[in-house]
C-alpha cells in the first residue's frame, strides 16, 4: 500500500500499476487520461476531485487481512477523510483491486 501511495503522490500511474490488479490497471489508465485532459484544458484545479479530494501526501493506511483479501482504511491525517481500498492476493502478490464502478463507467 505504501508504494502505491508514494506513486500516487507523484501522479506516476505507471509506477502505481505495479501495485494494482489488471482490472484496476484500466482504472489507472482512465484516471491518467482524465488528468491529461484537465491539464490540457488548464483545469488542473479539478484534478483532486478525481480522487475524492484526497491529499495523498497526508494519507496513512491501516490494513486488516483475512485469508487472500485485505481491506486498507486510507485516511487523510489533517481532515480525517477516509476511503477503504480492497487488496487481493493474486499470483503471490498483494494487489490493489478497485471495482470497475470507481471510474464512473
Amino acid at each position: 500500500m505504501s508504494g502505491f501511495i508514494e506513486a500516487m503522490q507523484k501522479q506516476d500511474f505507471q509506477a502505481a500499476k505495479a501495485y494494482t490488479t489488471a482490472r484496476t490497471d484500466q482504472t489507472m489508465d482512465f484516471l491518467e487520461q482524465q488528468i491529461r485532459i484537465l491539464k490540457e484544458m488548464n483545469k488542473e484545479s479539478d484534478v483532486p476531485a478525481l480522487f475524492g479530494n484526497v491529499d495523498f501526501s497526508q494519507v496513512k493506511a491501516t490494513c486488516t487481512t483475512e485469508g487472500e483479501k485485505a481491506a486498507c482504511e486510507c485516511c487523510e491525517e489533517i481532515t480525517g477523510n477516509c476511503n477503504t481500498i480492497n487488496i487481493i492476493k493474486e499470483g503471490g502478490k498483494w494487489l490493489i483491486d478497485f471495482p470497475k464502478e470507481t471510474t464512473g463507467q
